[in-house]
């Protein structure tokens, strides 16, 4: 999952069509957006950790972080269709980390610093990525310090498409790689009928500091 997530995304994501389920346009309506604060915070991913910062408006802006190496950022909506919950997240850029002193031959790299302008869609440096959306599937459960998400599968898409069955209109771009362009009411239509097969394998989201405070002593308190 390490290897699909860091990997995967950077180079699928840099050119248009490359992942599966991509869109010119949102999978969701607006009244389809939710927010849910118990997602801020740090998550760890299979070693990676993921942190989810509040933007407004609904909107929650993703940092994937490779240890101190790099980042990835995305541009995340929740949305929930009928009693299932999905993410619909946009490429904003990537940083990578810088030595704190370039003079040392031991030099660590430097904190990547990340600020609220880097999520969004028309900042200079997002300007030649590729900003289509990309859909995954979020399980939501009463265990406010774990989730899961899931992909969809490429190949399912694809064999879709093949058989005729793509219900949803596309096209394909310039690598011949699938792009959907509907708009957002038909968008939301197809993601309402997809079948749990037509998903990855979930992967577990665990928050950081529950991780951390696993087996410490609980605080004493004053109050009565």
């Amino acid at each position: 999952m390490k290897t699909r997530i860091l990997w995967f995304l950077f180079f699928a994501l840099a050119v248009p069509g490359g992942i599966a389920a991509q869109s010119i346009r949102p999978f969701f309506m607006e009244d389809d957006l939710v927010f849910k604060p118990e997602l801020l915070g740090e998550w760890k991913l299979d070693g990676d950790v993921v942190e989810f910062r509040d933007l407004g408006n609904k909107a929650y802006g993703a940092v994937l972080r490779d240890g101190d190496q790099s980042a990835i950022l995305f541009r995340v909506h929740l949305f929930r269709i009928e009693q299932k919950y999905f993410l619909d997240a946009q490429m904003t850029g990537i940083r990578e980390s810088k030595p704190a002193c370039t003079e040392s031959s031991d030099a660590h790299p430097g904190a990547i610093a990340v600020t609220d302008r880097d999520f969004e869609l028309d900042s200079e440096d997002s300007m030649f990525l590729n900003h289509q959306h990309l859909l995954l599937r979020a399980q939501l459960g009463e265990d406010k310090n774990e989730f899961s998400i899931a992909f969809l599968k490429k190949d399912w898409v694809r064999i879709q498409e093949e058989a005729g069955r793509l219900s949803v209109a596309h096209t394909r771009d310039d690598n011949r790689q699938l792009l959907l362009i509907a708009e957002s009411d038909d968008l939301r239509a197809w993601v309402r009928e997809l079948p749990e097969e037509s998903f990855e394998r979930a992967g577990k989201m665990q928050r950081a500091e529950a991780e951390t405070n696993v087996g410490a002593p609980v605080a004493a308190t004053n109050k009565p």
